[in-house]
């Protein structure tokens, strides 16, 4: 749904099933009322550009709420001095409502994840 740059070669985006979410029965028939308890949740990746094959990396998300929907439409990145700050808008319907999460971006140990901060509602 989104894309940003974190550095040169690194990219951020979001994603969403909003075919399924709104659109189409699961078997492609007619279109209907979208049913947002029954998709399974979007996700935040990076995508590393600095290989000549692309590398997809779906980030964990630490410490974000097991009951709470999470289907993301837009982000943006805000950079301070020893953090990533990333705010996704989340269209979490009936399991969280319209929301905007909160998320630091930290690698640790290794792993790059996002660290669950808190909710703008």
């Amino acid at each position: 749904e989104d894309i940003n740059m974190i550095n040169d070669h690194l990219a951020i985006l979001s994603s969403d099933d909003r075919v399924r979410l709104w659109h189409f029965n699961d078997d492609g028939s007619a279109p209907r009322v979208g049913t947002p308890g029954f998709t399974h949740d979007g996700n935040i990746w990076t995508l590393d550009l600095s290989e000549s094959e692309p590398k997809l990396n779906m980030l964990y998300k630490r410490n974000f709420p097991r009951k709470l929907a999470f289907h993301p439409h837009g982000m943006y990145l805000l950079r301070t001095e020893d953090q990533i700050l990333v705010y996704v808008i989340n269209h979490a319907y009936k399991e969280g409502g319209e929301r905007i999460e909160v998320f630091s971006y930290l690698t640790e140990e290794g792993i790059t994840h996002l660290k669950y901060l808190y909710s703008l509602r």
